[in-house]
């Protein structure tokens, strides 16, 4: 059930005696503790690099080095040269057939192993891959360049798994010894790493290590928004607000990013509501890009805030009607309509606000309120009463609402 926020109330006795919502509290509560914005990153859609660019770079060092060594062994060299043509034709399940059955042969070719899980994980079968890197990482265990290249993928296919416990111990090793190789780590394998802290809830780790990605992946803002999540989660806004701006620097659409900066800036509105200005300033922009129920709910408050009403109305309209078992939503419309003196429609939003929470002392006095401006004076006084009675016949401003509309409301001969 959405949690109510109400502050001060306007002066006894006035006619638009009515209580205020804390009209941040409801949106912004209602989204603390959302889940990451972003789905786990593909590493190959994560680099710059095309997809076959990618396989180039790393079955290249391996492939040489499989043909040397495999020849000097295998006693039917002729296999094993249709099992790495089947490869290089990307046809990869007659190639993976064919190199069981070179190992059938000889249990020693044990640099099978890399193409059949290679060919795994170009088929995206990535627990054979595994399956096929473990046996590989097996028979190479003095081999660095061999460990190098079976953690790389063992990491990759537990990271497109979502085995990101798994994916950091091997994707560690892997930057690990790549770098006591001395070998080029591969961006996309580092920026895996990171989100895989990330999605581990470890971001302390996650930061440096997607500090190193953004810096080599420059064009990319995915990394960029992750050191800001993570630094938000951490809670130093500072730095998180400037990842979040170095990702929109690199990419001004990024909707999560936008989406996040929004958030960060909402929060701070109830210290100062100036920062409502920032929000509708990201929230403009979200709604360019993602015209949905957050982008809705964000703006619309904004705009509430701002006191801008008649644009607030509309978004607020959308929003509580894809919440509409949320009080909360349904009052913040009604409060929108009844600053812009539309009593039939905030009378409308503020009835179902009630429906949901009867004894709601704000949306009641609101009620009362917009009926009152309507000179619907039977009900105005019906829900300044409800409202009295559910302060415990304490609130002065229900009293006073009471009171007015007894002496505004015609009398009977």
């Amino acid at each position: 059930m959405t949690e109510f926020w109400f502050v001060g109330q306007r002066e006894t006795g006035s006619r638009e005696s009515h209580a205020l919502s804390e009209l941040w509290g409801i949106l912004y509560r209602s989204f603390e503790g959302a889940k990451i914005a972003k789905e786990p990153v593909s590493p190959v859609e994560a680099s710059p690099e095309s997809e076959e660019e990618m396989k180039k770079k790393v079955f290249a060092a391996s492939r040489a080095l499989a043909v040397i060594a495999a020849t000097a062994v295998l006693s039917t060299a002729q296999d094993w040269d249709r099992a790495v043509s089947l490869f290089n034709q990307k046809q990869y399940r007659p190639a993976i057939r064919e190199f069981h059955a070179v190992l059938k042969a000889n249990p020693d070719a044990w640099l099978s192993w890399y193409y059949i899980g290679a060919s795994h994980f170009s088929l995206q079968s990535y627990d054979d891959s595994i399956d096929a890197f473990q046996n590989y990482i097996k028979s190479a265990q003095n081999d660095d360049k061999a460990q190098t290249a079976g953690n790389y993928f063992i990491g990759m296919s537990q990271y497109q798994l979502k085995q990101y416990d798994k994916a950091i111990t091997a994707l560690s090793r892997y930057v690990s010894l790549s770098e006591k190789t001395q070998q080029k780590v591969d961006t996309t394998a580092r920026a895996a790493l990171g989100r895989c802290y990330i999605f581990s809830n470890r971001f302390t780790e996650a930061i440096p290590v997607l500090t190193v990605a953004a810096a080599e992946m420059k064009g990319n803002a995915t990394n960029y928004y992750y050191i800001g999540f993570a630094q938000n989660k951490l809670g130093r806004t500072d730095l998180a607000i400037t990842a979040l701006n170095q990702s929109l620097a690199v990419d001004p659409k990024d909707a999560d990013s936008l989406t996040l900066l929004a958030d960060i800036y909402f929060s701070q509105i109830r210290q100062n509501p100036a920062m409502a200005k920032q929000v509708i300033s990201i929230g403009e922009r979200l709604l360019q890009v993602r015209d949905d129920e957050r982008a809705w709910g964000l703006l619309g408050q904004a705009y509430l805030i701002d006191k801008q009403y008649a644009k607030a109305a509309p978004l607020l309209d959308k929003f509580a009607r894809a919440h509409a078992e949320s009080g909360g939503a349904w009052y913040n419309l009604g409060v929108a309509l009844s600053r812009s003196s539309q009593w039939k429609p905030a009378a409308d939003a503020l009835e179902k606000t009630t429906q949901l929470a009867p004894k709601n002392l704000a949306a009641l006095l609101e009620l009362g309120y917009v009926y009152e401006s309507d000179k619907q004076y039977d009900k105005a006084l019906a829900a300044y009463q409800r409202a009295y009675d559910a302060s415990g016949q304490r609130d002065e401003t229900a009293k006073a609402g009471i009171d007015r509309v007894k002496q505004a409301k015609p009398q009977s001969p």
